[in-house]
């Protein structure tokens, strides 16, 4: 099954984080929440939903040959339950949390993000040339099951199955006989 090699980071536009309702505080004055915990969220709740995320905000991801911004990395810290609301604060419970909690991290409503365990392997559409902008592992190197973010997406012809290969830039090297 593929869906454990992958991470539930999302990447949003600007405004959508900005947008988004904020996390205000934890009972008894916690500053770091975690699974368990209760939190307070600020926001409009006219069309809340049962369950949120709860990110943090990452990075741009910026194309390397356009200077595009393509997005912004919503870091995925757990999930919050949406217990009830009173004017704009609601209530949460924290049902999930990978990373501390802290006020100030946004609250987005969940996605139904399971990808297919069977899928078809293809080629995309057309010849397909992007760059790998970031790697989740932190690493310079990429490796078998590692997960990584590109400058391609729905606007350059890629879809759920598509197969890439990936090069890396070799070496310049100079001969040292000749000096070229």
């Amino acid at each position: 099954y593929i869906q454990g090699f992958l991470v539930d980071n999302r990447v949003v536009t600007q405004e959508e984080l900005d947008k988004a309702p904020y996390i205000v505080a934890g009972d008894e004055q916690h500053i770091v929440m975690g699974a368990g915990d209760y939190v307070y969220g600020r926001g409009d709740w006219s069309q809340a939903h049962q369950a949120y995320g709860v990110y943090r905000q990452g990075p741009a991801y910026v194309d390397p040959d356009t200077k595009e911004v393509l997005g912004i990395a919503a870091l995925d810290r757990g999930l919050a339950r949406y217990e009830n609301a009173e004017g704009d604060i609601a209530r949460f419970k924290l049902t999930k949390s990978k990373e501390d909690i802290r006020p100030g991290d946004r609250l987005l409503p969940t996605e139904e993000r399971k990808v297919d365990s069977i899928f078809h392997p293809k080629s995309p559409q057309g010849e397909v040339n992007g760059h790998i902008i970031h790697v989740f592992s932190g690493v310079r190197n990429v490796s078998q099951y590692d997960v990584v973010v590109l400058n391609l997406g729905d606007r350059d012809g890629i879809s759920v199955g598509d197969v890439l290969a990936v090069h890396g830039k070799g070496e310049t090297v100079k001969d040292r006989v000749t000096g070229q």
